[in-house]
């Protein structure tokens, strides 16, 4: 009798162990974090998890089914935690596609390189299965640049440039020169002017390198080179440069 009983527990224990094989792991927790690089997903899982994947450029997606596992409320927020500023994914949909396997597609907004990866615990996280997925078309820095700042433009304002600040009159005005132009002397020269603009910025609260003051001073330099070229300074001309250019010609 008790023999019987013995095989009959041994043959429950069996049963049960193939039960919890069939039922594979069992999905935790699951991240999305985009990042200005690539976009990461993580699904966290009381198991390693076995995975296919396949990409599908047009439209671009990643498509993955994941074995051994049935669909959970865990999983099913995967769905929520796509943000809407993500440049890489553009949405999550994933399903039950088969009895132990979940398919999970993620729609791209632009073609990608998936990374597809695993990661072992480790304090107070289990296994993760991770999905890397970085642009395989880089951003201009520069045109990023500019569509932020018009994206930031308010509603109404002109695309093109403004109008052009009037420069203010009466402006101090110095000259710096070098007893030679030898090549030290005139890299000193130069990073002294440049140095001095700066600070000047600094101090008068403006900003010394804007175009429109770039565009300002290759007006008064070609009204000088007019002056140079007649032999004599102008009577516009003020004090500080007028000086400069008696000693120069």
């Amino acid at each position: 009798m008790k023999r019987r009983q013995l095989l009959q527990t041994g043959t429950l224990v069996v049963l049960l162990g193939r039960a919890q094989i069939a039922r594979g792991a069992t999905i935790l927790a699951v991240r999305v974090w985009p990042a200005p690089d690539y976009s990461r997903v993580t699904i966290e899982s009381d198991g390693a998890l076995k995975t296919r994947y396949g990409f599908v450029a047009n439209p671009p997606r990643l498509a993955v089914d994941i074995e051994g596992i049935e669909l959970n409320s865990a999983l099913r927020e995967l769905v929520a935690k796509v943000r809407s500023d993500d440049p890489t994914i553009a949405g999550v949909r994933v399903g039950q596609f088969a009895p132990g396997v979940v398919r999970l597609v993620l729609d791209l907004k632009q073609p990608a390189q998936p990374q597809v990866f695993s990661l072992s615990p480790v304090a107070a996280y289990q296994h993760r299965l991770v999905f890397d997925l970085y642009p395989t078309e880089v951003a201009d820095p520069l045109e990023s640049l500019i569509a932020e700042r018009m994206r930031e433009r308010p509603p109404g304002t002109p695309a093109g440039p403004a109008e052009a600040p009037a420069p203010r009159t009466a402006a101090p005005a110095g000259a710096t020169s070098a007893a030679s132009s030898e090549p030290d002397p005139l890299g000193a020269l130069i990073a002294l002017y440049e140095h001095k603009t700066f600070v000047e910025g600094a101090v008068w609260d403006i900003n010394s390198f804007d175009q429109w003051g770039v565009e300002l001073g290759k007006v008064m330099a070609g009204a000088i080179l007019k002056d140079v070229e007649a032999g004599a300074p102008s009577a516009g001309l003020d004090p500080s440069t007028a000086s400069l250019l008696k000693r120069l010609m």
